[in-house]
Order: structure tokens, then sequence, then C-alpha cells
């Protein structure tokens, strides 16, 4: 089917304009240095593409290389992200014409699977994307993250805080074993390890948090997180009111889960704690004392093609 749009990979010098359709589409603000420079070292610019109308922009999406976990292997991945299309040029053929261009792109690679996250859900299924997995998020008051009695301990574990930069390597330990035997997670370059454990942009965002745990012999698992002391005025008292997210949790066994969750789920003057993308067999839910209260939500997770 011929396009009106010429649809090819943007130039460095075209970046500018690539960030500018993004912006508008997902209605996000301009990105600070530091974000704009992590950005550009997990960038292939080869894989970009960007569907332009005369002179303009109207449209750019771009793949991230991956080896991702699948059922039994390890198996090389395009990442699709960056999927945008301006206000001014929707419903004009903008996105069917990246799409087709890069499935092809991406079958010439010899890739046999392409992931992404959906912004919307009926928008992928056009274009041969499946959903592939389901993610779950909970949502816990205080107190209701209380662990069931006879969970399983371990005596020779301890809790560390650690700055979340500085233990990509204790991190990436746990990672690795988890990315043995759970599908939908990729092999992690240094780049994507700092996307992750961001200094905040602004004086306004919460700064990342990272605890550890472990025994003698290492690292058995980790969680990071932002927080954000709130108070609440009734009654004449100020009420601790703070609300905790979890960004990505993960334990090598049963003990390290009781553990971290124990640390995370037992910090003071926090009433809402928010835990969100997990999978929907984590073991948390079997060890809550009442799995209910952290209210289970699932929602889809990646798509794939």
């Amino acid at each position: 089917m011929a396009t009106p749009f010429q649809v090819r990979p943007v130039t460095e010098g075209e970046l500018p304009a690539f960030e500018y359709v993004d912006q508008h589409a997902f209605h996000g603000r301009p990105d600070t240095e530091r974000s704009r420079s992590n950005w550009h070292a997990r960038l292939e610019l080869d894989r970009t593409l960007g569907a332009f109308d005369g002179s303009t922009l109207a449209g750019v999406t771009g793949v991230y290389t991956f080896q991702m976990r699948v059922p039994g292997t390890m198996a090389a991945v395009a990442g699709v992200s960056m999927v945008a299309v301006l206000p001014s040029h929707r419903r004009r053929g903008v996105l069917s014409s990246l799409m087709r261009r890069q499935l092809g792109d991406i079958a010439e690679r010899g890739e046999a699977v392409a992931a992404l996250f959906a912004s919307e859900t009926p928008i992928y299924g056009r274009y041969g994307y499946g959903r592939a997995s389901w993610q779950l998020t909970l949502n816990l008051a205080r107190g209701h993250g209380a662990l069931a009695a006879g969970v399983p301990t371990d005596p020779g574990l301890r809790v560390r805080i650690a700055e979340p930069r500085s233990a990509h390597a204790e991190m990436g330990k746990v990672f690795e074993l988890a990315l043995t035997e759970r599908p939908g997670l990729y092999a992690r370059t240094e780049p994507w390890w700092d996307r992750l454990t961001h200094e905040p942009d602004s004086d306004a965002d919460s700064p990342m948090r990272c605890v550890l745990v472990e025994d003698d012999a290492g690292p058995r698992g980790y969680a990071l997180f932002t927080s954000e002391g709130r108070w609440e005025w009734e009654d004449g008292s100020f009420l601790p009111a703070g609300v905790l997210d979890t960004h990505e949790a993960i334990a090598t066994d049963p003990a390290a889960a009781v553990a971290l969750w124990g640390n995370v789920l037992g910090r003071d003057l926090i009433t809402t704690f928010r835990l969100h993308m997990m999978p929907v067999d984590d073991p948390l839910l079997d060890l809550l004392a009442d799995s209910r209260q952290g209210r289970p939500r699932l929602s889809d997770g990646r798509w794939t093609w």
C-alpha cells in the first residue's frame, strides 16, 4: 500500500524533532540533560524510524536490541518503544506506515519476537501483536502488609540500605538468577541499570531508594522504591499519610522474599504501599497474612509479535 509519508531512520541532528513528537504524543516535558544523555546511551540510531510529511517529522518509533528470556531459552528480541504520532497527524496512516516498515526490518534481522508495553490496548492487535503476559498491581494500606505466621525465615539474612547507583553489581547478581527462569526479563546493560536507578530530575521528584537482602555469601534480594512523606491534619492533630511505590523487587528464594517485604512493607509513617508491575505468581501473595488486603488488580503486561 502506498503511503504519502517518507519513512526512514532519523539522523542525529533530527533527534530534537524526535523528542518533540514524543513529548506531544505522551504529554511529557523536555528531558533533563541527564535523562537525555542516558537516552542517547541506549538509543540505536539505525533502529529509529521517522515518518515525514514533507519536512515535518509526523511520527516516530524505535527499537532496542535485547536478549530476553522466553520459555526455555534466551532469544534475540526487538524491544519496540517510542511509538508516537503528532496530534496534528492522527488518523492519517502515520502509525501504519511506521509499523509496516518496522516489522519488515525486524523480520529481515531474523528476530523472531518483537515486544512492547502498550500505551493503549486496542492499538497493537491491528499489526499482529498479542498479549503475552499479565502483570499484577497491589495496593496495601498500613498494617495490611503483615506476613503470615510460619513463613520461611533465615536467621543468616540481613537487610542493608544501599545507594542505588552504587549497587548495580549486587542487584545484577540477583537479577541474573531471576533471568534464568523468569520469561519476559531481558539482559540489562549498564545504561539500563542507570535509567532504573537515576537520581531525581528535580527537587519535586522523590529519590530512588534501595534495600538489599544478603547473607555472608552475597545478595539474595533487592527492592527499588520511591517514597513521599505526607501529613494530614485531622481533629487538631497531624497524622502520617506517606506513600511508597515499588519499582522493582526481586528475591532468589522465599526466605529472602520474607526479609525483603518485611522491611519494605513495615516502613514507618507510610499509609499506602503501591506495588507495581509484579508477576502474577509473585510469592508475596502467598506470604501475606491476608492476600485480599492487597487489593490485587490484573492488567496486561508485555505484548509480542
